[in-house]
């Protein structure tokens, strides 16, 4: 029995493949001159396992990756958008995409990219559980460590040696770090679980 494809299935798989290849890129170009710290940001491991995701049909792993970046990349976005626009900075956490060369500016796009298609792929593919921040939570506590160990302080990859934006905080580091990370996925979760459009409705809910 042939399994038929939907145009649907089509467009989430090229997606896939789009976001699988734009994180695999940007990693080479990093490789390819030396700067090996760049395998760490959490931007690119998202991408890649969104993209996963996207081509697998996989509704589950989509959500797990939305809800660490979804909040942090709208900021990003916002900020971009409100230069384009204005010619001034929002919250300036983009002012060094307009100092980068053609190449990094290409790969810093990718904050843009990324909430649209997975929204929409999200959407088109559903996920069949609500609990995908468990999967999040784990990815980000591995990454923290990683990045803290294996990385340069002055490059403050994934803002885990100071915060990437001024902010008072009283305790220590590591421990806001995590806090804020794990709040913005449990909060990104429980909105994303408000929309029914993005999970599949069991038979049983139907009857």
């Amino acid at each position: 029995m042939k399994v038929k494809y939907t145009k649907k299935d089509y467009f989430t798989f090229i997606c896939g493949v789009f976001c699988i290849l734009y994180a695999i890129f940007s990693y080479i170009v990093y490789i390819s001159i030396g700067n090996w710290n760049q395998l760490f940001p959490l931007c690119y491991l998202v991408l890649l396992i969104a993209g996963v995701g996207m081509a697998s049909k996989n509704g589950y792993l989509i959500l797990s990756q939305i809800n660490i970046l979804l909040i942090i990349h709208a900021f990003w976005s916002a900020d971009f958008i409100y230069f384009l626009v204005s010619g001034k900075y929002l919250l300036g956490v983009t002012s060094y995409f307009f100092e980068e060369t053609f190449i990094f500016q290409v790969i810093s796009l990718q904050h843009v990219l990324f909430i649209p298609l997975s929204l929409i792929c999200l959407y088109l593919i559903k996920s069949v559980r609500k609990d995908a921040w468990k999967f999040s939570i784990i990815e980000v506590l591995l990454v923290f460590p990683l990045t803290f160990f294996f990385t340069p302080a002055n490059e403050n990859i994934n803002c885990v040696f100071k915060p990437c934006i001024n902010l008072a905080i009283h305790v220590p580091y590591f421990i806001a770090w995590i806090s804020v990370f794990v709040l913005l996925i449990i909060f990104t979760n429980y909105i994303m679980t408000l929309i029914p459009g993005f999970f599949k409705i069991s038979k049983k809910k139907k009857r």
